[in-house]
């Protein structure tokens, strides 16, 4: 009987029960990282758009910052995580509830580590998210090439018609750098925003990014006669990129990066 009554101490203290985790995330990002630190049985619900492995199977419980208030009622769920913060979401009510709502940073490459530390504290897995993020790091850090004499100047087509890009407040404006480019837009203090007709002729890229929207309808819209002068219209070179590896700042992303390097080594 003795034994017995000592089970539930041993496994207390060895961590493996603690006070009963519950997680709704809300992001793609903080999914992928819930997987990667070995936590994906602490979650019980997940957003539309998220799709990590192993997540296929776990209720949806909201849009991606925008929380399904009764489902996560119903999910008995405890904490509610997400990058992005929707401000039409009854966030207040769910806090009036007892659930506890956590939101981590997503503007740079190096929150995705941070938040990997961040995560393996909360669920007690440190010793597995202080490995994943470490791995990521060396990833990101073997990608920089501080050889690259001259970087091609380059457009990310996030959206269109009118064309939206990302400036130097973005993960994604440093995703490109890392992969030897420079963004037309790198200076522009703002994450996402729309750009003129104008402000692209004057820039002259020599590639056109394309993230999250058909290839075919970029193409059709640089095919205006003011766009014809455009180094990357005259050499057709429209490159696609996965969005949900490379504007996520995830796991995936040092592989993007990666193949966009590659691409980009054409001089």
């Amino acid at each position: 009987m003795k034994k017995l009554l000592l089970i539930p101490i041993l496994l207390v203290l060895s961590g493996e029960i603690f006070a009963a985790i519950r997680i709704v995330s809300l992001s793609p990002a903080v999914t992928d990282a819930i997987v990667e630190i070995g936590a994906v049985d602490l979650l019980c619900g997940r957003s539309r758009v998220c799709d990590a492995p192993g997540t296929s199977d776990i209720p949806i419980a909201g849009d991606m910052g925008f929380p399904a208030v009764e489902k996560i009622l119903r999910l008995r769920a405890t904490h509610v995580i997400s990058d992005t913060r929707h401000p039409g979401g009854n966030w207040k009510f769910l806090e009036q509830q007892g659930i506890k709502l956590i939101f981590l940073p997503g503007r740079k490459i190096a929150d995705f580590p941070a938040n990997l530390r961040t995560l393996g504290k909360l669920v007690k897995r440190e010793k597995s998210a202080g490995t994943a993020a470490e791995k990521f790091e060396k990833k990101i850090a073997a990608l920089y090439d501080t050889r690259i004499v001259r970087r091609p100047r380059v457009l990310a087509v996030l959206a269109i018609p009118p064309v939206i890009s990302c400036g130097r407040n973005s993960f994604v404006n440093e995703a490109l750098e890392v992969a030897g480019a420079e963004n037309i837009c790198g200076k522009m203090e703002r994450s996402y925003f729309t750009l003129s007709t104008e402000y692209i002729i004057k820039a002259a890229p020599e590639a056109i990014i394309i993230a999250g929207v058909p290839e075919r309808a970029v193409r059709e819209y640089f095919k205006r006669p003011e766009f014809r002068s455009l180094p990357a219209v005259k050499r057709q070179r429209f490159i696609m990129v996965d969005p949900d590896k490379f504007c996520r700042a995830g796991s995936k992303m040092p592989e993007a990066i990666r193949q966009l390097k590659k691409v980009l080594s054409w001089e």
